[in-house]
């Protein structure tokens, strides 16, 4: 249960032949919920009744070579209550040198979640439920924090190397536009967009494990907001940074 009294149902089927064969199908449904839909005219519904199909498939030795693996996942959400149809999901191709020293990786991912078009009677914008991970679905310390995944389009180039078994470091680089102009459902300042081009930002992020039950991860990203963040906020600068030291505990 979260802040908006959502609550969730859900069930999976998963299979894997132990060889290079992933597949998953999941259910979810929201029995109970006061998370709002902002809709174009005016009026509103709650998340209460969201139905979403989620299927996955993941291939490894992809076309007999060695390390080169490749993944899906899509969602597809509709309600009874509304007419309601939007749609999220991603494709994936990477490589990673399991034999090579610090075992280099390469992947890139493009992701698409469906927008609202106010020309249509159905509402089609992407609802991210509970989507996170900061290597998953955070997409920039930056950016990620201040553009859901919602109403999204984004490139994603990703290298990592493992300089030893207790350290691992990568570098992320993101390009993110908009699907649709209306935002309707994003933070107040971005709910009417002048433009699609949300923005780029480099991330990197180093993991060390101190011990079994310590993780020390350091994270800077720069951001260069894209034309729709700046025309939506007057003066702002022309590249955002943060700077991040965590330290976990597991017990």
């Amino acid at each position: 249960m979260s802040s908006t009294a959502t609550h969730y149902l859900g069930a999976s089927l998963n299979y894997n032949n132990n060889r290079n064969l992933e597949l998953a199908l999941a259910y979810v449904t929201v029995p109970s919920s006061d998370f709002i839909y902002a809709l174009p005219d005016g009026q509103s519904f709650t998340r209460q009744g969201l139905q979403v199909l989620n299927p996955r498939l993941r291939l490894t030795s992809l076309l007999g070579v060695p390390g080169l693996w490749a993944e899906s996942e899509v969602a597809w959400q509709y309600s009874p209550r509304l007419s309601m149809a939007a749609r999220g999901g991603y494709g994936r191709i990477g490589w990673i040198a399991e034999s090579w020293p610090w075992r280099p990786s390469l992947s890139y991912r493009y992701a698409a979640f469906s927008g609202d078009d106010p020309g249509t009677a159905t509402y089609e914008r992407f609802d991210a439920l509970q989507a996170s991970g900061l290597t998953d679905w955070l997409q920039g310390v930056n950016l990620g924090k201040l553009y859901t995944n919602a109403n999204s389009r984004s490139h994603r180039l990703s290298l990592a190397v493992q300089p030893s078994p207790v350290l691992t470091v990568s570098a992320d680089y993101f390009i993110r536009t908009a699907d649709q102009r209306n935002n309707l459902g994003g933070r107040p300042a971005f709910a009417s967009l002048q433009s699609l081009d949300i923005g780029q930002e480099l991330l990197l992020i180093g993991r060390h494990t101190l011990s079994s039950h310590v993780l020390l991860q350091a994270v800077a990203g720069i951001a260069f907001p894209g034309a729709a963040i700046r025309q939506a906020v007057a003066g702002s600068p022309r590249t955002w940074t943060s700077l991040q030291l965590s330290l976990f505990l597991f017990y």
